[in-house]
């Protein structure tokens, strides 16, 4: 989310601005289906944030980093695409929250490969890391990543989770 602000502020790159939102409204939409103008809101996000690959600015703009070189937009790439993963994990939540409204049974597979996209292995090899392994914003995203898996796996209430996304939404994975 703090990451995405900072990068909405690229021309054609206002999409990233709504993360903070549709991060809410995903976790508030597990527990209750979303207005029907909710979703579509979330479905043109969806389809924005496709788009934004193609744009002009994914190849060339970049923002301060304090203290460390500027992240450009296209350090997004690694790992399949920060972009492309957000934009799958979206349109997965949407075909749940379809498949919940139409009282499906099967529902979609989860969709989880967005999970070590905050990892950033592009910017930090690009700015000087020799081993992504040293470098310790990968160490920590690592460290929340088991920390997140011993989660879900031993207990979960919407309370909690609530309180996990509250934080992660605080989090600024550059520093």
């Amino acid at each position: 989310v703090r990451l995405g602000e900072r990068l909405s502020r690229l021309p054609g790159c206002e999409v990233l601005g709504q993360l903070d939102w549709a991060v809410d409204l995903m976790f508030r939409s597990l527990q209750i289906l979303p207005s029907q103008e909710a979703y579509q809101r979330l479905m043109d996000m969806c389809n924005a944030l496709y788009e934004l690959n193609g744009k002009p600015v994914y190849y060339s703009g970049e923002i301060e980093v304090p203290g460390r070189p500027p992240f450009q937009l296209f350090d997004l790439n690694g790992l399949f695409g920060v972009e492309q993963e957000l934009n799958s994990y979206t349109d997965n939540h949407l075909r749940l929250l379809a498949a919940l409204s139409q009282g499906a049974e099967e529902l979609p597979q989860a969709e989880s490969s967005i999970v070590a996209c905050a990892l950033l292995p592009d910017y930090y090899i690009r700015s000087g890391a020799d081993r992504l392994e040293d470098v310790p914003q990968i160490k920590a995203e690592l460290q929340r990543i088991w920390s997140d898996y011993d989660f879900v796996r031993d207990c979960l209430s919407w309370e909690e989770v609530g309180k996990r996304i509250a934080d992660y939404k605080q989090l600024d994975i550059l520093t």
